[in-house]
């Protein structure tokens, strides 16, 4: 399963700026959901942990649950920002995932040709 339909990642390789922009925004949007965020799920466990089930009643479970999702938020703009740097990346240094222009991908080679060092087949 891919995470990024290939017409967007060929859509940010030929627009760089926006992917840029892009990037920034995501950056932004990752520190943003990510400040104090261990700080405040410490101290919300921590509470769990000092008083018990009561605190659900004062709202210290839908708190946590808050806090939990705003944490997968935060790893959803992390990525969203690795994508973006990896295409800048890509884009800058003229490869495109992994396959350099101008070459051609190897032969593929029969499993029963490729011997170890010993000589041997594997299994053998």
């Amino acid at each position: 399963m891919k995470f990024i339909p290939k017409p967007w990642l060929d859509f940010l390789f030929s627009h760089p700026l926006l992917n840029f922009l892009l990037m920034g925004a995501c950056f932004l949007l990752f520190g943003f959901t990510s400040v104090n965020l261990f700080v405040l799920l410490k101290a919300n466990i921590d509470l769990f942990l000092q008083y018990g089930l009561m605190v659900i009643e004062d709202g210290a479970l839908e708190q946590l649950a808050d806090l939990v999702g705003s944490a997968y938020l935060s790893v959803l703009f992390l990525v969203l920002f690795k994508i973006g740097e990896r295409v800048l990346v890509e884009r800058l240094t003229d490869e495109r995932f992994g396959v350099k222009k101008g070459t051609q991908e190897l032969p593929a080679v029969k499993r029963s040709a490729v011997r170890n060092k010993h000589g041997k087949r594997p299994g053998e």
